[in-house]
């Protein structure tokens, strides 16, 4: 006769009672998801490729900077799906060779520091061009006004003068018209002389801002990429030693050649 406690059906174990072996598939599908999050959001950033354009270059670390977290967290819980399943070999194969490639990113994100340096630079030297450019046309057009200002031998020349080099700022009305020429020459060299400050320091004022933007900019991804490539490195498993990531290798090959420089410093 089988007991009362025998014949009673078992109460299904709650979540927290699970072993860490079933929250494994769920752990790794979640580091899946965000790895493909990640490549997807970089390929979105990516078109229309201009690799060689200093802008390009900028958007792109930009993008790989704001959206590493992602890969960073992914590599983590392939990392603690293969811990929680050790049995696993699949899950094994799979963090050792997405971990592996953490390698990868951390070359990435070293190589990614003066390559930003390098387009900020590029950038610097096209915002420059750009102001040279625009001062120069600036200069230009109202070298060619004044000219035809001084050149004028009649009201009605100069009207035609200045409609024929479209100058919206210097349009004759019926005031200006019943003046003298020379006077309404010299009212209009004033107004040219006028618009050429008020150009150069508008053409002026947007450089230092633009400049500080790249400057700081630049100084934001460098750091950034140096600490994603410490912490990619923390979480890349070494090749030589699994049970290693690649930051504590680092660490223990600091360690050693201090031990060897100590001997010479002491012997001195």
């Amino acid at each position: 006769m089988t007991s009362r406690s025998s014949q009673e059906p078992r109460s299904p174990q709650p979540w927290s009672a699970a072993p860490p072996a079933m929250l494994a598939p769920a752990t790794a599908a979640v580091a899946l998801a965000l790895f493909l999050l990640f490549f997807l959001g970089i390929l979105s950033q990516a078109f229309p490729l201009r690799v060689l354009a200093p802008a390009w270059q900028l958007r792109m670390a930009g993008s790989l900077i704001d959206r590493a977290p992602l890969a960073l967290i992914g590599l983590l819980l392939l990392q603690l799906a293969a811990h929680l399943d050790p049995a696993n070999r699949r899950l094994a194969l799979r963090w050792h060779t997405l971990g592996r490639l953490g390698v990868l990113a951390v070359l990435g994100f070293v190589l990614l520091m003066p390559l930003q340096v390098v387009a900020t630079a590029r950038s610097i030297g096209g915002l420059n061009q750009q102001q040279r450019v625009q001062q120069s046309r600036v200069d230009r057009n109202l070298a060619l006004l004044r000219k035809q200002i001084r050149e004028a031998s009649s009201l009605a020349d100069l009207q035609e003068r200045i409609e024929a080099i479209q100058a919206p700022d210097l349009i004759l009305d019926a005031a200006s018209l019943s003046k003298p020429l020379p006077q309404l020459k010299q009212a209009l060299l004033a107004r040219a002389d006028q618009s050429e400050r008020q150009l150069r320091r508008r053409i002026g004022r947007g450089s230092p801002r633009l400049l500080w933007d790249l400057l700081l900019g630049s100084a934001k991804g460098v750091i950034s990429s140096l600490v994603l490539a410490l912490a990619f490195a923390a979480s890349t498993p070494s090749r030589h030693d699994p049970k290693q990531s690649l930051l504590m290798q680092w660490q223990g090959i600091a360690r050693k050649r201090r031990q060897r420089l100590r001997p010479g410093r002491n012997a001195r």
